[in-house]
């Protein structure tokens, strides 16, 4: 009975792996696994990929395994520190139906007000096996809720439950929970990569 839970676990973190091509990090995008290294023994809770193209846009993934299954949301964060407050969100939701769509938004304080312009919504899943949500971003200077993604920002990862789609329930504020975002340790520039400059990296050894 064990190994059969086992195996159905497996599998359906499997079919959320399998929307996230991990097999592309390094090559033609950047990732973020969490927690880091859960990549080597397929276990991670998030996955975040990004990519940038000539045309000013970037694309980006998010991925969340179940662990709680009652979550129907996961977001980027754009902050100029460790702190989340009056900066820019991403963030990716699922209906009941799950279905999905992705908005802006600006963190206030810990409240959200969103607005949807210059972003595109490629493909969403959730299911048993967990949410994984592709889309892609405009990067701007002029718009609060847009940022200018050729900037480096502290990335902030965050996933939970929300009723309203453009409204998102504040994530868990204790660091010791599962549930509290995760902040990348150093800044971030995600609208600075593409698929020729990672390649270069690599090539170079960098």
């Amino acid at each position: 009975m064990l190994w059969t839970l086992l195996f159905i676990y497996f599998l359906h973190l499997q079919l959320v792996c399998g929307h996230f091509d991990q097999s592309t990090c390094g090559t033609t995008k950047k990732c973020i696994f969490v927690p880091a290294g859960c990549e080597k023994q397929g276990d991670c809770k998030q996955m975040f990929s990004y990519n940038a193209t000539d045309d000013g846009w970037v694309n980006m993934e998010m991925t969340s395994s179940n662990d709680f299954p009652q979550y129907n949301y996961m977001a980027v964060g754009f902050s100029e520190d460790e702190n989340m407050g009056d900066d820019p969100v991403t963030q990716c939701v699922f209906t009941n139906e799950g279905n999905a769509n992705v908005y802006f938004s600006y963190n206030v304080g810990k409240s959200n007000t969103a607005e949807n312009e210059s972003l595109e919504m490629i493909h969403g899943h959730k299911g048993d096996d967990g949410m994984y949500c592709h889309f892609r971003q405009m990067s701007t200077k002029h718009n609060k809720f847009a940022p200018n993604l050729d900037r480096e920002y502290q990335l902030f990862l965050a996933r939970g439950l929300t009723s309203d789609p453009k409204d998102l329930g504040i994530h868990s504020l204790d660091p010791s929970s599962p549930g509290f975002p995760h902040i990348t340790e150093s800044k971030v520039n995600v609208g600075s990569v593409n698929k020729r400059s990672v390649a270069k990296e690599l090539h170079s050894g960098m």
